[in-house]
């Protein structure tokens, strides 16, 4: 019995590019489109805040991660019925488990990040314990061991900083113009690199060694730039504590002179 079939695997290719590209350029719009097909809802060409349709990016968002855990379903069980995959294969496999676990853990991610009324101490991160488990369900499986090596402390802790880097992102530079695009994803690039798969591998750990240089003219949202990158670093995650040992609000500091 095959592992994935070429249908699944056409489909796996495109969410682990569009799992690991950058979310403010086109081809992450493109992505969407070649998964969804005529499920596709079209909207801007590029991911930006809308005031007349906000829901557009996330509803091809929901859609995906629909047929993302219906696929990732079935191929764990292939796997806990002694399907043998290849390295390929189980590489595409993680990418998509963690490509569905990001988009089911977004809004608790995002409460316990932005929300209002926050839980204080462990409370606030406690839903790190139902992370744990589907993480469990998808890769604790038997003898199968997994190529990439992906830790959950610290897939969690990389899931936080996206939220949040999006998030500042999205909302703070507003426009649905191609420079306006351009902006996001310098932004973006400047907290992540170029490359995001390396970036959490290695590069997570040093990037605040390297400053950013934004110019332009008073008034263009420089600040608004620095604001995004300084508090979107990455932060580890204590897992005994279930907690991160920074204070979002304390971590930028505009001087104007």
């Amino acid at each position: 019995m095959y592992f994935i079939s070429p249908k699944e695997r056409e489909l796996l290719i495109s969410v682990s590019q569009l799992a690991y590209c950058n979310p403010f350029l086109p081809e992450w719009v493109e992505y969407e489109r070649s998964i969804l097909g005529r499920d596709f809802v079209a909207g801007e060409p590029v991911q930006s805040l809308s005031v007349h349709r906000p829901d557009v990016p996330r509803e091809n968002v929901r859609r995906i991660a629909a047929r993302v855990e219906r696929l990732a379903g079935e191929l764990r069980s292939r796997l806990s019925h002694g399907v043998t995959a290849g390295e390929h294969e189980l590489v595409l496999y993680e990418d998509a488990v963690v490509y569905l676990l990001y988009q089911r853990f977004y809004q608790r991610t995002y409460d316990a990040s932005f929300g209002t009324g926050r839980a204080a101490g462990g409370a606030r991160w406690r839903f790190y314990q139902d992370f744990l488990a589907d993480w469990s369900h998808f890769f604790a499986i038997g003898s199968v061991s997994f190529p990439t090596g992906h830790e959950p402390r610290h897939t969690f802790a990389c899931f936080r900083q996206i939220v949040r880097a999006f998030e500042q992102i999205f909302q703070a530079i507003i426009g649905s113009s191609l420079p306006a695009a351009r902006m996001r994803a310098s932004v973006w690039q400047s907290i992540f690199t170029h490359d995001m798969r390396r970036y959490r591998r290695t590069l997570y750990e040093r990037m605040s060694e390297f400053a950013t240089l934004i110019t332009g003219p008073s008034g263009t949202g420089k600040e608004l730039a620095a604001r995004a990158i300084a508090q979107s670093r990455y932060v580890p995650f204590d897992d005994r504590l279930l907690a991160f040992g920074d204070d979002e609000a304390l971590s930028f500091f505009p001087i104007n002179v």
